[in-house]
């Protein structure tokens, strides 16, 4: 099984990625990949590429526990207890983590990396998943209660090339972290990415 999926990845990647019906082909061909391989060895290894592959396919991601992205949230925030602070905990997560995990899976499992090397390929790779995912936020609720964060909403827009500032920059992404804390206190972090 985990060779036909990945030479079905290979044909696929093989293609310019073009239409959103593909770029979520491809992840959910991903999860397989990720899924098949954490069943025969737990692992923490490519949290980011999860949370983007589940994002093509949930709305809401309920019983995470202990080692998921709301709990390195709530850990971060337990330590720093400043939203500054928490820049490396998104850094993990953060569409640049995507790429490089992407990068790094395609290398292990043998497959095309085109779409995640060249520049204009991961542009349109991008603004092809925003595409789906723009309008369905991805909400994670744990199975535990944490010490400070209740929930997490993530959000992600293109941004439009006439608001983008730089000369050379094809796709703009806004990202959006809303938490919602314990007693109801609403922080959001809010990020750019311009490629």
């Amino acid at each position: 099984m985990r060779d036909q999926i990945i030479k079905k990845l290979q044909h696929e990647l093989a293609e310019e990625l073009v239409k959103e019906s593909q770029v979520v082909y491809v992840l959910v061909e991903v999860r397989k990949l990720l899924d098949h391989s954490s069943s025969i060895q737990p692992t923490n290894e490519f949290k980011a590429l999860r949370m983007f592959c589940d994002w093509v396919v949930h709305v809401s991601l309920t019983g995470y526990g202990k080692g998921s992205i709301l709990d390195d949230f709530d850990n971060a925030y337990a330590e720093h207890r400043k939203w500054r602070e928490m820049e490396k905990t998104h850094d993990a997560y953060s569409l640049k983590a995507l790429r490089d995990e992407l990068r790094q899976f395609a290398r292990v499992k043998d497959l095309p990396t085109g779409f995640v090397d060249d520049g204009v390929a991961w542009g349109r790779f991008l603004k092809l998943y925003a595409s789906v995912v723009s309008e369905c936020p991805l909400v994670y609720r744990p199975n535990h209660r944490p010490k400070y964060i209740e929930s997490a909403t993530l959000r992600i827009r293109e941004i439009p090339e006439d608001a983008i500032i730089e000369d050379q920059a094809k796709v703009g992404v806004q990202w959006d972290w809303e938490f919602r804390l314990q007693g109801g206190r609403v922080h959001t972090l809010r990020y750019r990415y311009i490629f």
